[in-house]
């Protein structure tokens, strides 16, 4: 459960540049890994092959830059961008342990705490993953002017500049962990689910036409099995035809998945940005095979800054301007299922609903994300009690019985909150 959980988010190797290309594990992948979107459809294995197949993102450089290449170069694709790509961690555990992992647990909550009892498994599950996260949010706070390339490396006038050493590294992994805050993966992972896909879409169009405007980067997630996290730069109209498909608006997108064969640096593909029929909500990522109509999902799009800023190492924000108070996490080492636990939510506006049987994403039956202000719960099988955390407390049901009049008693005892 706890591997399931945890947003073991990856780390970079500290060899200069890539020596060899790991595939994208989605740096939010241990995030959802195992979690359901139940209004999503599900995604074949045939996708995810594709989504993580190791030579997906080794791309030749074509003779001449498209119109998208230089509208992405117009934009600071070289300039503002990592010269090295996406990649598996290769940090020691003493370090990891010490530059990242101490700070970030020594500012968590308790319920953030929850997923992190075993250090050693920690460290094992960012070494599986990749860091998208952190390399986009990098990416995006530099353009935006939220901080300047010698922040993060010494000397360094561009972000393409900056080599890979062990303190970049370092840097990468602990941005990519961020997730790891409550406050930001209810912004990320768990409020966009609440939207429908079309709604969703809608988000991104709006969101890259305000960072047109203003001439900024903003961050994109993507779902397909995984989660991957890659950079909007520009909104391109025109005309192009996938599959039969007719799309009318091209979102300009840095992906850290993929390099120069020869070079191993690298290098923006026409492939890997976002098509969108602006009219019909449809979309695709030519590159990875995603369409709406195979269930992928653009699961979040945002340019909210603060999302990044929020206890980071560098400029770091106490902060997050988005507002995600309506999400509720209710988790339970136990395991929660509506066959044994009936819970019933009432929304500010009075309505309720069946939390567990309409929230729309869970990781296994430990953990259920949805929307609530008040809640009435009822275990409907017999137990000496169970244990529940709910929005961010936790409460402990004990079940007592004692004889009373030649029968027996059930006394029932709430007590919280418990010590995370």
């Amino acid at each position: 459960m706890k591997k399931q959980f945890a947003a073991l988010l990856a780390l970079s190797t500290a060899a200069a540049c890539v020596l060899s290309y790991q595939p994208v594990q989605a740096g939010a992948e241990s995030v959802l890994g195992s979690m359901t979107q139940e209004n999503l459809t599900d995604i074949t294995n045939e996708q995810k092959d594709a989504f993580y197949q190791s030579s997906l993102g080794e791309i030749e450089p074509s003779a001449e830059p498209s119109e998208l290449e230089q509208a992405a170069t117009a934009n600071g694709m070289y300039k503002d961008t990592f010269s090295f790509t996406n990649h598996s961690c290769n940090l020691s555990e003493d370090d990891f342990n010490q530059k990242v992992f101490e700070p970030i647990w020594n500012s968590m909550t308790n319920i953030e705490r929850l997923a992190y009892l075993n250090k050693s498994s920690v460290y094992r599950n960012v070494c599986q993953g990749s860091q998208c996260f952190g390399m986009a949010a990098l990416s995006i706070l530099v353009h935006n002017g939220e901080l300047s390339p010698s922040d993060i490396q010494a000397g360094a006038e561009t972000l393409h500049d900056i080599t890979l050493t062990n303190d970049v590294e370092q840097l990468i992994t602990y941005y990519d962990m961020l997730l790891e805050y409550q406050a930001v993966s209810n912004v990320v992972m768990y409020a966009p689910t609440l939207l429908t896909q079309d709604e969703r879409v809608d988000n991104l169009l709006n969101c890259a036409e305000r960072c047109k405007e203003k001439g900024t980067y903003f961050m994109v997630a993507i779902r397909a099995g995984g989660t991957h996290m890659i950079v909007g730069m520009d909104k391109v109209s025109g005309s192009w035809t996938f599959d039969g498909v007719n799309y009318d608006t091209c979102i300009v997108a840095y992906d850290s998945n993929f390099y120069n064969k020869t070079t191993k640096e690298s290098l923006f593909n026409d492939n890997a940005c976002i098509y969108v029929n602006s009219k019909t909500k449809q979309f695709c990522i030519p590159a990875y095979g995603f369409t709406s109509e195979k269930g992928e999902s653009v699961l979040y799009a945002s340019d909210d800054d603060s999302v990044l800023t929020y206890r980071a190492p560098l400029n770091g924000t106490t902060e997050i301007n988005t507002d995600a108070s309506n999400i509720v996490n209710l988790h339970s080492y136990r395991g929660i299922t509506p066959e044994d636990v009936s819970v019933t939510a009432t929304d500010a506006d009075g309505s309720t609903h069946d939390f567990l049987s309409e929230c729309k994403l869970r990781s296994s039956d430990s953990n259920y994300y949805g929307t609530g202000s008040a809640f009435h719960l009822e275990k409907t099988k017999r137990s000496n009690g169970f244990d529940f955390y709910l929005k961010g407390k936790g409460y402990r049901v004990e079940v007592s019985q004692y004889p009373q009049g030649g029968s027996m008693s059930n006394v029932i005892n709430l007590k919280r909150p418990l010590n995370g």
